[in-house]
């Protein structure tokens, strides 16, 4: 009896490791520098009680240069929205895909896109990791509020909302914040449909964050 036990439990570990999990897959979210033309852009809400009517990323006047130095903190994030893919589903559930993943937290990809594309517009006279800069002028601080696939519409829409802030560095001033939005279609029942769909979200994130930072006026120093 004992040795026909001890068949059995061979015979039952063999199975198990023969038995092998799907590993998990990996998905990169990779906003390109500019939004694509055909892309419809995104509605800002401003929530400052300055006087800074609701506009459009294409209503931001051209840039002029400025001596300050602008330091960007990494974004923080949502519980939900860290590296596991999710969706919305009825009632408000949101869904975690099992074993798949963005390649890094979106807020990572997301602080990185809008620190481009402020360095890109020029206006500054320096922008970088806060945490590399001596002393910057300016601080600009975000927190990823949404991030996430909607499939309670039709057809399924990548959405992405992200909360800035930018702020006098050795003051109290709050120069500008506002909560900014973008959505697209996501045209294929896929993970890399999605990671696409996002990629472009997250790049008219980063363009209408540096159109409307063109367009503040930057308080001098009292």
């Amino acid at each position: 009896m004992r040795y026909w036990l001890l068949a059995l439990s061979c015979a039952a570990m063999a199975g198990c490791l023969t038995h092998k999990v799907a590993p998990t897959r990996y998905f990169l979210v990779e906003p390109a520098t500019a939004p694509p033309a055909s892309a419809i852009p995104s509605v800002i809400r401003t929530d400052t009680d300055a006087a800074q009517p609701e506009t459009t990323s294409t209503d931001m006047p051209s840039p002029e240069p400025l001596p300050f130095t602008l330091g960007v903190r990494p974004f923080m994030t949502a519980k939900p929205y860290t590296q596991p893919i999710t969706y919305l589903g009825e009632d408000q559930e949101l869904v975690f895909r099992d074993r798949l993943e963005w390649a890094e937290p979106p807020a990572d990809v997301i602080t990185r896109a809008v620190r481009d594309a402020l360095a890109g517009m020029g206006r500054f006279q320096d922008v970088g990791d806060a945490a590399d800069m001596a002393r910057p002028d300016l601080i600009l601080t975000g927190e990823v509020r949404r991030f996430l696939e909607n499939r309670t519409v039709t057809p399924p829409m990548a959405e992405v909302a992200v909360h800035i802030e930018v702020r006098e560095a050795r003051g109290v001033r709050l120069v500008w914040s506002g909560l900014l939005r973008a959505s697209g279609p996501v045209h294929e029942a896929t993970p890399g449909a999605l990671a696409a769909a996002m990629s472009d979200a997250v790049a008219r994130i980063a363009e209408d964050a540096a159109r409307i930072l063109a367009g503040v006026a930057i308080p001098t120093a009292s």
